[in-house]
């Protein structure tokens, strides 16, 4: 089948892309639609009838993954699940919460069985540290070339120590072992939300050397990690 080129306007922002690659789900869109209504801090939009008779929702969250986050989008979700097989979670987040956001993957993921949900970061928005993992969990993951991005290098808080020699020595010696592996808490976060997710193995072995040469949190750009072929975006707006 030849790739047909259609018009979408997602959020205020205008893509053009190819349909055969987004799936027979996302239909001819030319906008998010009317707001229909606010769940907490989520606003719910939702499109004209899809070429499969049902229209597109999407949840839309700007800020905080606060703890209230992922139980108002898992409330809306539940509540919309019958009347559409395509969500799409709209958000821009500096983070927050890791319990919170990890209450929406969950369900995220139980609705994937018979729901596409995709995911969705403004132009000149932004998805740091939380906001990632809730990203990656969408099928199609549209994003802009300068979105800003942050991937949390796995860290544990450190103990304070004295200032005698004795007291100096445990310092070191603790550092080296911090350094060589890191505490079970912060690995566990890696390896569920980086290590088993749809980023490139060889992008990951690139972030985690960024990690070890610079030693603290990666940002970067859409634009780079398509680059890049990071696999962290699907699609550029």
């Amino acid at each position: 089948m030849n790739a047909a080129i259609a018009k979408y306007v997602l959020g205020s922002l205008e893509m053009v892309c190819v349909v055969s690659q987004l799936g027979p789900s996302i239909g001819a869109i030319s906008s998010d639609g009317k707001r229909i209504e606010t769940i907490g801090n989520v606003k719910v939009y939702q499109t004209a009838e899809s070429e499969q008779g049902k229209g597109i929702i999407t949840l839309r969250w700007r800020g905080q993954i606060d703890e209230k986050m992922g139980p108002q989008m898992v409330k809306a979700l539940k509540k919309y699940r019958s009347k559409t097989d395509h969500f799409i979670i709209d958000i821009s987040s500096q983070g927050g919460y890791v319990n919170s956001g990890e209450v929406l993957i969950d369900y995220m993921k139980k609705l994937k069985s018979g729901h596409t949900i995709d995911t969705r970061v403004p132009r000149d928005g932004k998805c740091l540290s939380m906001c990632v993992p809730i990203f990656l969990n969408g099928e199609n993951r549209y994003a802009g070339s300068t979105t800003k991005f942050m991937f949390h290098r796995p860290w544990v808080k450190e103990k304070k120590f004295g200032s005698s020699i004795k007291e100096q020595a445990r310092q070191r010696r603790y550092k080296a072992r911090l350094n060589s592996k890191l505490s079970q808490t912060a690995w566990r976060f890696y390896n569920v939300h980086f290590n088993y997710s749809p980023i490139d193995r060889r992008w990951l072995k690139h972030l985690e050397e960024q990690w070890r040469v610079k030693g603290n949190d990666y940002w970067t750009t859409g634009e780079k990690l398509v680059h890049e072929k990071s696999n962290v975006i699907t699609h550029l707006l």
